[in-house]
């Protein structure tokens, strides 16, 4: 199996594989501990790929397959905790995606389909208790409270609205 060490460069412009690349290539933190190690297939990413903070914990890891990544992906913050988990399938996201606060409990709980938000999507504090929950369909809010994202210049590009049968009824105070 070939192996390629790389130390990671000022602007990371040299880190990656060139096309065709077949092994393992390896980045290293310019302290020389390993920033990322990934399989290739004739250039394509295929197999574990897995990032570290530079204090060595995981930052974030799992299985590409012909360039997608594929099952699940799983990122921790520097600390060691865990902040993101999710299953990708051919199609994009799919499953439950949790993200988590530093306690370990649930931020976000959101369903996935095809790459689509479907499902139920869910917001909790810091210390377990439901903010918010709504239901999106085929990637648009449908049903009970939803963060939307919006593009109108403004402070905040996200907003909370409660929807019924797929219509917006009405936004949601900030401070609720």
């Amino acid at each position: 199996m070939r192996i390629e060490k790389r130390t990671e460069d000022e602007d990371g412009e040299n880190e990656w594989p060139p096309d065709n690349f077949t092994g393992v290539w390896e980045i290293y933190w310019r302290s020389g501990g390993l920033k990322f190690r990934g399989s290739y297939e004739n250039g394509q990413e295929d197999g574990e790929h897995v990032c570290w903070w530079e204090n060595g914990s995981v930052a974030q890891c799992g299985l590409m397959v012909r360039g997608k990544c594929d099952g699940v992906w799983t990122d921790y913050h520097e600390d060691g905790h865990k902040t993101l988990e999710g299953r990708f399938g051919p199609e994009g996201k799919v499953s439950l995606w949790c993200s988590y606060w530093g306690n370990g409990r649930a931020m976000y709980e959101e369903e996935w389909q095809g790459g689509k938000k479907h499902g139920v999507h869910r917001a909790f504090d810091f210390d377990g208790r439901l903010l918010y929950e709504g239901e999106f369909r085929n990637d648009e809010p449908f049903s009970g409270i939803c963060k939307v994202r919006t593009w109108e210049a403004a402070e905040d590009y996200h907003y909370l609205a409660e929807f019924q049968n797929g219509r917006e009824i009405r936004k949601v105070p900030k401070n609720c």
